[in-house]
């Protein structure tokens, strides 16, 4: 009422229980006189967090705040799910496995305090696994804390030299003449602090995510900008940097059916020495491994040729995909299915060289989903066959994605 708060805690116990107490600094003081010392924690306020959509279709927006400012997201220890991984591409063949997302709750850390994930997966035609873990750890301060860290011996494991216009010999692609057997290990950790409202920035980069909904509700615009520089170090003879840029966007929508237009532009630069697997690359079935939140293993798409097709000092890329649903199926969940078409378009650059070929691919195929949505979670779960046409042939491409 205007004076400091004052608990005291007296009498003999067998065991204590958590006591939690928000207070702003000096304004409370606590007197254990107990037999066992009392789990007691003092916590200074935080701001009230957002309002989330959810919680204002259920209530009007007063109400909401009150909820927000007097409701503290408590901690409800935590869960353990597990997703299954599916892929399927001319190069890496059949991609199988799986991986196990933990999630932490704590007090007042919302949505979490902590997810992380580990992965497997072992590729068919590199005979070669990929293992991968990452954690997204949130704190009581606005830093947050991002790690990254993979084994792979699948992602690159063809090279076709550097430059815009190399060949490709089928005869040659078909004695495995381009294989490599290239292994690569990651470690990327990053510290995130909050710039401006979604802005962020961590270590060298930005990143602007704005996409909110599933499927036909999906809106909103992606932005990711990350920057490194590797020193001459270990097995790397010189020192080379790299930059990398990408802008995404999802459109959801009506018209007729329910669709959903995701357009993408993708770039890369290097400078400096580098070497050859980490050269700009363009190629079918080069995308983010889904744990990956730091930006370390992006890659840049262009379906209808083989993975890592063109190598070079610069890459840019375009990709456009529309899926539009024809029906539902109501099997143990509500599955959602339809078709789906695409079209890429890419090229690299290298220094003293004169090309201005585009490389296009253009195809379509079907997919099958789950769209759900809660008051806390959603749920987008999908699997989508194409069959992707450019001026190499045809090629076949199968993708799961799993997760909530």
């Amino acid at each position: 009422m205007g004076s400091a708060d004052r608990i005291l805690v007296e009498g003999g116990a067998d065991r204590t229980i958590p006591v939690r107490v928000v207070a702003p600094p000096r304004t409370a003081e606590v007197s254990d006189r107990s037999s066992q010392p009392s789990a007691i924690t003092l916590y200074a306020p935080l701001a009230d967090p957002p309002v989330s959509a959810a919680a204002l279709l259920r209530k009007d927006p007063q109400a909401a705040a009150r909820t927000a400012h007097y409701e503290t997201f408590r901690d409800w220890g935590s869960d353990r799910l597990f997703y299954p991984q599916l892929s399927y591409d001319s190069t890496r063949g059949l991609v199988a496995g799986g991986f196990v997302q933990r999630t932490g709750y704590g007090f007042e850390l919302d949505p979490f305090s902590s997810v992380m994930n580990f992965g497997a997966a072992w590729s068919t035609g590199t005979n070669r696994p990929r293992l991968e873990y990452s954690a997204d750890v949130r704190t009581r301060s606005p830093v947050r804390g991002l790690v990254y860290l993979a084994y792979t011996g699948m992602d690159v494991a063809k090279f076709y030299g550097i430059g815009n216009e190399t060949p490709r010999d089928p005869a040659l692609a078909s004695a495995s003449f381009y294989d490599v057997r290239q292994e690569l290990i990651i470690a990327n950790p990053v510290l995130e602090v909050p710039l401006a409202g979604p802005l962020r920035s961590a270590e060298v980069g930005l990143a602007l995510d704005t996409r909110m909904g599933i499927f036909v509700s999906r809106r909103g615009l992606s932005l990711q900008v990350t920057g490194r520089h590797t020193p001459k170090i270990f097995s790397n003879p010189a020192a080379f940097s790299k930059l990398r840029g990408e802008v995404s966007a999802a459109m959801g929508g009506h018209v007729l059916t329910d669709m959903l237009l995701d357009l993408r532009v993708a770039g890369e630069r290097n400078w400096g020495n580098y070497p050859f697997f980490e050269s700009a690359f363009i190629g079918g079935a080069a995308q983010r491994s889904p744990l990956d939140l730091t930006g370390a293993s992006t890659g840049s798409l262009l379906r209808g040729y083989d993975l890592n097709r063109f190598a070079g000092d610069a890459s840019l890329v375009g990709n456009a995909e529309l899926q539009v649903a024809l029906g539902k199926l109501n099997a143990v969940l509500p599955f959602r299915y339809g078709l789906v078409g695409l079209a890429d378009a890419g090229r690299v650059f290298v220094a003293g060289e004169s090309s201005s070929q585009w490389h296009t691919g253009y195809g379509g195929g079907v997919w099958l989903g789950v769209f759900a949505s809660g008051i806390d979670f959603q749920l987008a779960s999908s699997i989508k066959a194409t069959v992707v046409h450019s001026d190499e042939g045809t090629s076949f491409y199968l993708f799961s994605g799993f997760g909530l």
